[in-house]
């Protein structure tokens, strides 16, 4: 379920909504209206349950409501309704034995870098074991009842429909109270002319906490979300690299789904822009001094942000070797993404970092829809070079990273 900034969604629009819907919208503009931290509490607790109870009984109305919201130009509204929903696919209230109970979907992330495509599906036992052994220890707190889903699965795995997610957690949460295995999400077939030595795994763990109780343990000891991270890092990586052996790992604080997700996803910008630079390196021989990056700030038609594309070239040849694109994510704007790119480059070694002034409206190639690029005069080419429009061109592949 990638999420980039929530204004820029394709979701389609559909017939205007009915009672369910009309009553989520209310709510959310009552949330928006809220003028105290206790009214703002009161407000996000009813939308929730109403968004709960929407799921179960009206899920279509759902999807309504968010459209009517955009229909009509409250982005704001809409953003939070898809807040609500979110919290509600993760985190859940439920009761058992006369006791209130919080569950909560965790998510741990891994990146990886590979020369082949890394493994997915159901862990060994011992290593499950493993895993959670050591995400109690380093990540969730004392009295959190935890167990792992233990499959490996890729992002695209993921249910891309709210309602098929909210089904899948629902599955995911009762399999925890029943102490069993839920039965885990369909494979996804790899497309190997997308290949990029940049990957993504995860996997679900599902915590269960008193009401009012927290469910991390850098919520029990202030100060500690820091050693919690290398406290896991450390130890986790170890277990990660028994089981994807030949990869280069690198692991991101498990947490709340969509914030674990958003997380992993603005740290693999960072993944895919060094193994880039670092495939120059090696197979094109070029050093960091001979490397050129240019940014640009790329704009949709009705010019709002849309992302900012990054090309890699030798700095005395016009050949655009790779292009990068970066979406945003929530407030991300064009200007910090920008200045984060260059510290990145700067930092890997990439000292020649030219940053265009002008924007650009997105373009793509009229005949395969790729990303076009741009030079240090502000030209847009295809990757690769300025004959491979050609079919007969004898220029290697280049393929485009994300």
């Amino acid at each position: 379920m990638t999420k980039p900034s929530k204004t820029t969604s394709n979701r389609r629009k559909k017939s205007p909504p009915i009672e369910a819907s009309e009553n989520l919208l209310a709510l959310a503009e009552q949330l928006l209206l809220s003028t105290h931290a206790l009214e703002h509490y009161q407000w996000q607790t009813q939308l929730a349950d109403a968004v709960h109870q929407t799921f179960e009984q009206h899920p279509k109305h759902i999807s309504l409501a968010i459209d009517k919201a955009e229909h009509l130009g409250r982005e704001t509204t809409a953003d939070v309704l898809l807040d609500a929903c979110e919290q509600i696919l993760e985190c859940r209230p439920i009761t058992l034995d006369g006791q209130k109970y919080q569950q909560m979907l965790v998510l741990i992330p891994i990146l990886l870098n590979a020369s082949h495509q890394p493994y997915c599906g159901k862990l060994p036992p011992s290593l499950a074991q493993e895993v959670l052994r050591h995400l109690n220890e380093q990540v969730m707190c004392s009295h959190s009842d935890t167990t792992l889903h233990p499959y490996l699965y890729r992002p695209e795995q993921f249910p891309d429909d709210m309602l098929a997610m909210y089904q899948f957690s629902e599955r995911l949460f009762l399999s925890h109270q029943q102490n069993k295995t839920a039965t885990p999400l369909p494979s996804f077939e790899s497309d190997d002319d997308n290949w990029s030595p940049v990957h993504m795994r995860c996997l679900f763990a599902l915590a269960r906490v008193p009401e009012g109780k927290p469910f991390f343990k850098w919520q029990e000891q202030l100060g500690q979300h820091e050693a919690c991270f290398l406290g896991w890092r450390e130890q986790a990586s170890k277990v990660f690299a028994a089981l994807l052996p030949g990869c280069q790992i690198d692991l991101i604080l498990p947490g709340p789904m969509h914030h674990a997700l958003e997380a992993s996803q603005r740290q693999n910008r960072f993944f895919v822009l060094a193994s880039a630079v670092n495939h120059m390196f090696e197979h094109e021989n070029l050093s960091h001094a001979q490397m050129q990056a240019i940014l640009a700030e790329f704009k949709h038609p009705e010019g709002d942000f849309a992302e900012i594309r990054i090309s890699l070239k030798a700095a005395n040849q016009e050949r655009i070797s790779h292009g990068l694109t970066w979406i945003p994510f929530g407030d991300e704007n064009a200007q910090l993404l920008l200045n984060h790119c260059q510290t990145l480059l700067n930092d890997i070694g990439v000292k020649n970092v030219l940053i265009l002034d002008e924007s650009y409206t997105t373009e793509y190639c009229d005949d395969c829809g790729s990303a076009l690029f741009p030079d240090e005069e502000g030209e847009l080419h295809h990757l690769g070079n300025e004959d491979d429009d050609d079919e007969h061109s004898e220029a290697p592949p280049i393929r485009q990273l994300h």
